[in-house]
């Protein structure tokens, strides 16, 4: 197997473009992120291969079917060549704020419709995560995203629904959860009832953990499902309670809250619900990256693509509660 060059000192873009100078260059680094010395055929999961002049067949007698380094990966298919696929994963992961495809667009030389199409398998990759279960002291909270319904005409407005629900809306709930000085979790909800908040922190959060929320009634069972509850009620210039001479507070995950609607209004514009959970996971994954250096976090992500495929079916699907 070719040996590749150590990538982890890059923290530019410039780097990638000089290092990843032709498709051979990133097919090389492909088969070595991919299969190491070890080439295992993608059908079969066979460990025997021969190559082809266009790239792999495998020695099994119940397969021999060819293949390549991309195939079964996000890279099968496309006409954008892997050397602008590199530049777009290292841009996109390493932007606090994202890329929008229009942006992207332009900085690769292609059609907005391809850099939407890369962006959205990148952000599907993303979605797939899964993530370990919170621990310690974690905050929680929730927040509502969509429109306005005043600002629709009355015709096209959504009916008011009962109580907490935002079912039949154009809004949704996003509710997280993230460790103090650690990763963050989110999920989607038509609701921030009880019925939804505890078994969402039940699935994420290990129990005996200390949870701080907000005084919303939704989280008051918490102690109930051996978790210790902090309620931090926010007051005039009142942000951080102490109990026992600890501080409690929300800010980490109310600063995520911030910095998504931030870059909904900076970067991407408009996101329809449709798409919301792939937006979410894009922004929860970068924010649980945001410690690595440049380089570890597009080795990161490059090596979650070089095993994944996304089919453009389940890219423009309409289901977006990602962990239902």
């Amino acid at each position: 197997m070719h040996m590749v060059k150590d990538i982890t000192k890059f923290d530019s873009i410039l780097e990638i473009a000089d290092y990843f100078k032709d498709q051979e260059t990133c097919k090389k680094h492909l088969e070595q992120l991919r299969w190491g010395n070890n080439i295992v055929c993608p059908h079969c999961s066979h460990e025997n291969a021969y190559r082809t002049t266009v790239g792999y067949k495998c020695s099994s007698n119940k397969c021999y079917k060819k293949f390549s380094v991309v195939t079964k990966t996000i890279f099968e298919g496309t006409k954008i060549p892997l050397r602008k696929w590199f530049m777009a994963i290292f841009t996109f992961i390493n932007n606090s704020a994202g890329i929008s495809s229009v942006t992207l667009s332009k900085e690769l030389k292609i059609t907005q419709h391809s850099a939407w199409f890369l962006l959205h398998r990148l952000r599907e990759i993303m979605r797939s995560a899964t993530p370990k279960k919170l621990f310690g002291t974690v905050q929680a909270d929730e927040t509502m995203f969509g429109g306005k319904e005043s600002n629709k005409p009355k015709s096209k407005r959504a009916k008011k629904a009962k109580g907490s629900s935002l079912i039949g809306t154009t809004k949704t709930y996003i509710i997280g959860a993230v460790q103090q000085d650690g990763n963050i979790i989110t999920t989607l909800s038509d609701s921030n009832a009880e019925d939804v908040l505890i078994p969402f922190l039940k699935d994420n959060v290990e129990e005996g953990a200390t949870i701080v929320t907000d005084a919303h009634r939704g989280y008051q069972n918490l102690p109930n499902h051996n978790y210790t509850h902090i309620t931090n009620k926010h007051g005039k210039h009142k942000f951080v309670r102490v109990v026992d001479d600890v501080k409690y507070h929300t800010q980490a995950i109310e600063g995520f809250w911030s910095i998504f609607k931030g870059a909904v209004k900076g970067t991407h514009r408009y996101i329809s619900l449709k798409h919301l959970s792939k937006y979410t996971a894009e922004h929860t994954c970068r924010y649980n990256l945001r410690k690595k250096k440049p380089a570890d976090k597009f080795i990161g992500l490059l090596g979650m693509v070089s095993n994944t495929t996304v089919k453009y079916e389940k890219m423009i699907a309409g289901k977006y509660r990602s962990q239902d």
